[in-house]
This record gives C-alpha cells, structure tokens and sequence, in this order.
C-alpha cells in the first residue's frame, strides 16, 4: 500500500492495519501520515515493513509493532508518541531521519542497519533504545531525552 501525503496535508488512521505476512506500506510526500490504531496481523511471521521516504509518520499505535521493521529514504521525521517495541531499522546508505520519542520508551529490537553516510538524530523527552545487533556505521545524536544503546 502507497501512502501518498501532498504537503501541508495530515491525514490519520485510527483503525485496526492487517496486511499478512510480508506487507508493506510506503509513506511518500512532504505531508504527515498519523497511525493511532492497532496493528494486527501485519507480517507477523515473515516481518511487515514501513517504508518512509520524505514528511512526518507519527506512530503512535495501541498494538502490534513488534514484527514491523522501519525501512527510511532520505530525511523524515518520524515520532514515536507511545512506549512500543519495532522488529528493526534500515538506514541504507543515506537514510537520515530525525527520530522524536515523544513519551514512554521505543525500542527496535531487531537489527539496526545503515552505511556511514546515515545518521540519527533522536530527539524528544522519551528513551529511545537500540537493542538489536548493529551493523550501523554512521552517526547517532541525542539532542533531548534518553539514547540506550543497548546492543544484543
């Protein structure tokens, strides 16, 4: 599923996102994609992917994140605005994203991946926690809360 948000639009999805094993949602476009629902069935056994290429996803879901994996392009800002757990990060070459925890504790418990040209720069009150294997050369800042870099 492409999700597409023009700029200067928000647009938020509170209801349940199911999608099977292996499903994918790509965020485009300068504009915000709001996810407040649940998460349920959502690649569960083969780990489901958002994709995030450009604006603000602002994922603040009840349930069922914990098979998601975070893919970026480019340079989003991505909030996190309750405690949640990820399956991984992908930074790739050039992934750049700015990473707001607002309150509670995300963790990405899987792998933690992205050439020396990504970066992280992590920001908000909240904890943000790295608890999976890094293959990860670039560069991580935190400008505001708490960075655990807690590797597996």
């Amino acid at each position: 599923m492409t999700l597409s948000s023009p700029e200067s639009s928000e647009t938020t999805y509170s209801g349940s996102i199911s999608g099977g094993s292996g499903a994918m949602i790509y965020k485009e476009g300068a504009g915000t994609q709001e996810f407040t629902g649940s998460f349920a069935d959502f690649g569960e056994f083969d780990g489901g992917v958002i994709q995030v290429e450009a604006g603000l996803l602002n994922m603040s879901p009840t349930t069922g994140t914990d098979y998601i994996s975070l893919t970026v392009e480019g340079s989003p800002e991505i909030d996190f605005g309750a405690t949640q757990t990820l399956a991984g990060l992908d930074l790739g070459d050039y992934g750049t994203p700015t990473m707001s925890v607002l309150s509670g504790e995300t963790t990405f418990s899987g792998p933690i991946l992205g050439g020396v040209n990504a970066s992280i720069a992590k920001e908000g009150g909240g904890t943000l926690t790295l608890a999976g294997s890094f293959a990860f050369s670039g560069q991580i800042t935190a400008n505001d809360g708490l960075l655990d870099p807690e590797q597996a």
